[in-house]
């Protein structure tokens, strides 16, 4: 644990005062894989007693648990868990019992795993994955084959023709013996082609041909494509055409992936339905039979997908990033002609392409895929499964993030009318290099910004808005931009980037890269100290001679303490995970005040804020108002609850955008003031989760802007800059208010609620055309600044 840093103390002592639930945390560590937030609930663990002491240790083990660092790791994980479930301690909620069944399975602990089993507190698919792994020989001794696969029939298939394993012989796994006693080939009518594409196989791809040609849908053409494998592998190819005369093997003149391959095989393809098979997997037998009856009875379904369940080698369910059954994009099957002329192609890219196949097919034809009940597909989980590194319990890689953002941002195009066709030779959206079936070497890049490119927030939209400045200045600038994820008790989050970030991307303004691409740049640029607080442990393959770090506060704030930071520790953290100096770029602040004399700090400052363009309004009532919290802590929550209290109280119609947390606080003190009956509202406060709505939505429907506790200097002015675009009356407290800000200041929420009712408002303009131009002559001179020598503070 790092026990050397002043900010981590200063947070813990408020997640406390806050009473913050601990989960939360814990969830936010599994979705950034910080170290940082691991330490953080230590510090919970140890400054807290009784019931919130267990709490803490049971969200730390739950998040070490999903991902350990290292066997010392995972026994704290499952030893913690193990003795609260033991005493029945009510922090052992489905998940973190589930986790707990999760490692003994993996440990092999069965007499323990029977002991608790009955104390946990699992949903029912849940205790069934367990049930079935105990009587798993692989996992309990003393059970047998027989019994495995009476309790999987029973749980699992459910009304589909039941399952058994076939005598050992040989080396051959008991995934590999996986049969069914029924009968194949039983029924029959369209055509329907399977595409196996395969590099490499051993005796595995003869188990996935085997359980097509073992289907009880007779007409079949089996098309397996050898991906380039080499010679050495052609005698496990002769054998699988030599199955049956309906397998073909389609041999690639390269290398090219699994999409490349299909791509091709559908162009071959001669069956009325096309549906896929991976080269280590084992479908039912009744898979192709109930996927083709589910499109035959209903012409206006485009597409069907079976459940599928993962399993071992040695059949064991338990993983700890596993479900225990989901419907998964390569069971897709549909109609060629009515789907490949309208979508043209899988993306030919190394990996997610079928994910992105079927949402690309929803997104245009929406509503129109279903997914199949039965578990008709079985995916073996081996140790060279494309994705089994890249996803876990509330992760994901950052590149697959950057896939997914900017695949979304292209299907909300298909969602307006665009069409949904992708030819082999061209991108509609952009992919990170490394999915690229020829990668492309990165470049070096002038700049490389580092920030949280998921949250939308003030900070946040106000950094794309320069960096998009910086790219049109000078539209040779490469610029690269990296998600990093600073402190928030956001415990959910969009899959994809903000509105502005997506469209630099999609637009090739800028370029997404992944936290561990292997790139280097002139400077690397962070956005906020916090953004560097809480790195992932993922190894870093960023490269610059200088870290440039925006700060607009001092290291510790007394009203904002996560927003406190430790500079030397942000220094060193800079030098290990990207090899250069730290340079400070204090923001609407003297550097004196922000960072220590003997710091190296750039001359030219970032302008303060940078105005937003026009933005959309919505016809609304006048006595819309929405309010801003710009400082999360104890103080300027109670601070907002009652400026809530008092608008809603006046007969506003108040609208708001905060975390689950702060909504509860607001929402519960609200309730207590309504049944005391010291408040009476017309019009029930609108409380938004931020993953719910974007910032600018709360805000166009508003006819006031009321900030709260606003933070920074830089934070306020970003915040009233977007309220003036968007044609509201911004009001700030007065002790924030300084000359020159384009903000009406008000003294307390209730002096306030009678101005917006009664009047008069004051009118506040500002010329935003002439702040813009000062702005980006600004913006530029900080830039330039950036590459000249820079000096201690």
């Amino acid at each position: 644990m790092t026990n050397d840093r002043s900010d981590l103390p200063v947070i813990a002592a408020e997640l406390q005062r806050m009473r913050v639930n601990a989960f939360i945390v814990s969830d936010i560590a599994r979705r950034t894989d910080s170290q940082s937030h691991r330490d953080l609930m230590a510090l919970m663990r140890d400054a807290t007693e009784g019931l919130q002491q267990s709490r803490w240790s049971m969200a730390r083990a739950h998040a070490i648990g999903v991902a350990p660092g290292d066997d010392d790791e995972l026994d704290e994980a499952l030893e913690v868990l193990l003795k609260a479930a033991a005493r029945g301690s009510r922090s052992v909620g489905p998940q973190q019992a589930f986790l707990l069944g999760h490692l003994l399975v993996e440990r092999r602990r069965v007499d323990d795993l029977k002991r608790v089993l009955p104390k946990l507190s699992l949903l029912p698919q849940q205790a069934d994955m367990l049930r079935i792994d105990l009587a798993n020989p692989a996992v309990d001794p003393t059970s047998d084959e027989q019994t495995w696969t009476d309790t999987f029939n029973e749980v699992i298939l459910g009304g589909a023709a039941p399952i058994r394993l076939t005598p050992p012989e040989g080396e051959a796994s008991p995934f590999d013996r996986l049969a069914s006693d029924v009968p194949a080939g039983t029924t029959g009518g369209d055509l329907v082609t399977v595409i196996i594409s395969s590099f490499r196989p051993g005796a595995e791809l003869l188990t996935s041909v085997r359980s097509v040609l073992a289907q009880t849908w007779r007409d079949l053409e089996i098309l397996v494509i050898d991906d380039e494998s080499g010679p050495e592998f052609a005698p496990v190819y002769r054998e699988v055409e030599a199955l049956d005369p309906r397998v073909r093997v389609l041999s690639q003149a390269e290398n090219a992936g699994t999409y490349a391959a299909r791509n091709r095989a559908i162009d071959e393809a001669r069956g009325v339905y096309v549906t896929f098979q991976d080269a280590d997997d084992w479908a039912h037998p009744q898979r192709i039979e109930l996927s083709v009856a589910a499109l035959a009875a209903n012409s206006l379904v485009s597409g069907v997908r079976t459940n599928a369940v993962k399993l071992s080698d040695d059949l064991v369910l338990a993983r700890r990033q596993n479900t225990i059954r989901q419907a998964v994009a390569p069971t897709l099957m549909f109609r060629r002609e009515q789907v490949w002329p309208h979508f043209g192609s899988f993306d030919p890219v190394r990996k997610a392409a079928d994910t992105e196949f079927h949402f690309r097919l929803d997104a245009a034809l929406p509503g129109r895929t279903i997914d199949l009940q039965p578990t008709l597909q079985f995916m073996r989980m081996s140790a060279g499964s494309l994705s089994r590194d890249e996803f876990r319990s509330g992760w994901r890689h950052p590149a697959r993030m950057l896939y997914r953002s900017a695949m979304l941002t292209w299907h909300d195009e298909l969602r307006r009318g665009a069409s949904p066709y992708l030819g082999r030779e061209q991108r509609a959206f952009p992919t990170p290099r490394r999915f690229e079936i020829t990668q492309r070497p990165h470049p070096v890049y002038d700049l490389v910004v580092l920030g949280d490119w998921r949250s939308d927030e003030p900070r946040e939209r106000d950094a794309a808005q320069w960096v998009e400045m910086l790219a049109a200045a000078d539209p040779a600038r490469r610029i690269g931009l990296v998600h990093l994820e600073g402190f928030s008790l956001e415990p959910r989050r969009k899959l994809h980037f903000i509105e502005p970030v997506r469209r630099m991307i999609a637009a090739g303004v800028v370029e997404g890269l992944a936290y561990d691409d292997d790139v280097q740049a002139e400077r690397i640029v962070c956005i906020d100290p916090t953004a560097l607080s809480y790195l992932p442990r993922l190894r870093s393959g960023l490269r610059a001679p200088e870290v440039v770090v925006v700060v607009d506060r001092p290291e510790q704030v007394a009203r904002a303490p996560f927003a406190t930071y430790d500079a030397d520790f942000i220094e060193r953290t800079a030098k290990s995970a990207f090899g250069g100096a730290t340079v400070w770029s204090p923001r609407g602040v003297d550097a004196e005040h922000v960072v220590a004399v003997d710091r190296n700090i750039t001359g030219v400052s970032l302008p303060t804020a940078f105005v937003p363009g026009p933005r959309a309004t919505i016809a609304s009532h006048p006595g819309v108002v929405t309010v801003a919290l710009g400082t999360l802590a104890e103080e300027p929550l109670r601070e907002a609850s009652a400026m809530v209290r008092a608008l809603a109280g006046a007969g506003l119609d108040v609208r708001m955008r905060t975390n689950g947390h702060a909504r509860r606080v607001i929402d519960g003190e609200l309730q207590a003031a309504l049944g005391r009956g010291e408040v009476d509202v017309t019009h029930r406060p609108m409380l938004f989760f931020p993953h719910e709505v974007a910032d600018g939505v709360v805000l166009a429907a508003a006819r006031d802007l009321v900030v709260v506790a606003p933070g920074s200097r830089t934070l306020l002015s970003r915040v009233v800059a977007e309220g003036l675009a968007s044609g509201a009356r911004v009001h700030v407290p007065s002790s924030a208010w300084f000359e020159g800000l384009p903000a009406a200041p008000y003294e307390s929420p209730e002096q306030l609620a009678r101005t917006l009712v009664e009047g008069p408002v004051p009118a506040v303009t500002e010329d935003l055309h002439r702040r813009r131009a000062v702005e980006a002559a600004g913006l530029e001179a900080w830039y330039a600044g950036l590459r000249q020598p820079v000096g201690a503070g």
